[in-house]
Protein backbone atom coordinates (compact mmCIF):
# COMPACT_ATOMS: atom_id res chain seq x y z
CA UNK A 1 0.00 0.00 0.00
CA UNK A 2 1.36 3.26 -0.87
CA UNK A 3 2.63 5.99 1.86
CA UNK A 4 0.74 9.17 2.66
CA UNK A 5 1.22 11.99 4.79
CA UNK A 6 -1.52 10.70 7.21
CA UNK A 7 -0.53 10.31 10.74
CA UNK A 8 0.07 6.36 10.79
CA UNK A 9 -2.64 6.17 13.30
CA UNK A 10 -4.77 7.19 10.84
CA UNK A 11 -3.62 5.19 7.91
CA UNK A 12 -3.59 1.95 10.42
CA UNK A 13 -7.49 3.14 10.82
CA UNK A 14 -8.09 3.05 7.38
CA UNK A 15 -6.72 -0.12 6.51
CA UNK A 16 -8.37 -1.38 9.49
CA UNK A 17 -11.78 -0.26 8.08
CA UNK A 18 -10.80 -1.48 4.59
CA UNK A 19 -10.69 -4.68 5.66
CA UNK A 20 -13.75 -4.49 7.78
CA UNK A 21 -16.03 -3.38 4.81
CA UNK A 22 -13.94 -6.47 2.52
CA UNK A 23 -15.13 -8.70 5.13
CA UNK A 24 -18.69 -7.47 5.50
CA UNK A 25 -18.64 -7.94 1.68
CA UNK A 26 -17.48 -11.28 1.73
CA UNK A 27 -19.98 -12.22 3.99
CA UNK A 28 -23.01 -10.68 2.22
CA UNK A 29 -22.00 -12.21 -0.94
CA UNK A 30 -21.65 -15.48 1.03
CA UNK A 31 -25.38 -14.81 2.12
CA UNK A 32 -26.17 -14.42 -1.13
CA UNK A 33 -24.76 -17.02 -2.87
CA UNK A 34 -26.18 -19.80 -0.28
CA UNK A 35 -29.79 -18.61 -0.43
CA UNK A 36 -32.48 -19.84 -2.25
CA UNK A 37 -35.62 -17.68 -2.29
CA UNK A 38 -39.02 -19.28 -2.38
CA UNK A 39 -40.91 -16.83 -0.30
CA UNK A 40 -42.07 -13.56 -0.98
CA UNK A 41 -40.30 -12.59 2.45
CA UNK A 42 -37.23 -14.67 1.14
CA UNK A 43 -36.96 -12.54 -2.11
CA UNK A 44 -37.13 -9.20 0.07
CA UNK A 45 -34.20 -10.39 2.13
CA UNK A 46 -32.37 -10.96 -0.80
CA UNK A 47 -33.23 -7.94 -1.87
CA UNK A 48 -31.67 -6.08 1.12
CA UNK A 49 -28.59 -7.98 1.26
CA UNK A 50 -27.92 -7.15 -2.43
CA UNK A 51 -28.54 -3.07 -1.71
CA UNK A 52 -26.41 -4.14 1.67
CA UNK A 53 -23.95 -5.49 -0.95
CA UNK A 54 -23.85 -2.24 -2.94
CA UNK A 55 -23.75 0.22 0.05
CA UNK A 56 -20.38 -2.05 1.18
CA UNK A 57 -19.34 -1.71 -1.82
CA UNK A 58 -19.51 2.02 -2.35
CA UNK A 59 -17.87 2.64 1.29
CA UNK A 60 -15.32 0.80 0.29
CA UNK A 61 -14.66 2.57 -3.25
CA UNK A 62 -14.43 5.80 -1.52
CA UNK A 63 -12.59 4.61 1.06
CA UNK A 64 -9.74 3.12 -1.34
CA UNK A 65 -10.42 6.43 -3.65
CA UNK A 66 -9.11 8.46 -1.19
CA UNK A 67 -6.46 6.58 -0.21
CA UNK A 68 -5.20 6.88 -3.68
CA UNK A 69 -5.43 10.47 -3.86
CA UNK A 70 -3.64 10.80 -0.73
CA UNK A 71 -1.01 8.84 -2.28
CA UNK A 72 -0.88 10.50 -5.71
CA UNK A 73 -0.51 13.99 -3.34
CA UNK A 74 2.49 12.77 -1.73
CA UNK A 75 4.03 11.85 -5.42
CA UNK A 76 3.15 15.02 -7.27
CA UNK A 77 4.91 16.80 -3.56
CA UNK A 78 7.96 14.94 -4.27
CA UNK A 79 8.06 15.41 -7.78
CA UNK A 80 7.48 19.33 -6.79
CA UNK A 81 10.79 19.04 -4.49
CA UNK A 82 12.34 17.39 -6.68
CA UNK A 83 12.04 20.26 -9.57
CA UNK A 84 12.79 23.12 -6.75
CA UNK A 85 15.97 21.71 -6.20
Amino acid sequence: MPTTDAAPSEQSTRDEILGLLKDGMDAVQTDIDAADPATTDEQRLQLRRYHELGYLANQYRKLQRDTDLDAMDDRLELLEEGLDA
